[in-house]
């Protein structure tokens, strides 16, 4: 059964995707926060091998969508914020699961040339 966190992180992510489909990047950013945020607290809470491994696919799918979302918006050549990306998708590698691993190398690759 899913609790209040569960519940709230596949909302924000699955938000989040919806919006980085439609090109609302101001709301993919908001709502991949909000999912990377609630990821990373149950990551972080007790021993990595009691955490659910879906944790850590939420976790590298909402640096996917918070980093495609900073890229993509008006700032997308400051280079604070190509930096904040990379930061992210480096995140996502470390802590997420292997089902967005390519994804996240490939944003990775791009090397601050917007968009990922």
């Amino acid at each position: 059964e899913l609790d209040a966190t569960d519940r709230a992180a596949a909302g924000a992510l699955g938000r989040a995707s919806d919006a980085v489909g439609a090109a609302d990047w101001r709301a993919a950013a908001e709502h991949s926060a909000v999912a990377q945020e609630l990821a990373w607290k149950v990551l972080h809470t007790g021993h990595w091998t009691e955490v659910a491994p879906v944790w850590r696919a939420a976790y590298a799918a909402a640096c996917h969508c918070a980093a495609v979302a900073c890229t993509s918006v008006d700032a997308a050549s400051e280079r604070e914020v190509l930096l904040g990306a990379l930061r992210t998708v480096d995140l996502g590698l470390m802590l997420g699961d292997t089902r967005f691993r390519a994804a996240l190398l490939r944003l990775a690759r791009r090397g601050g040339n917007p968009p990922f």
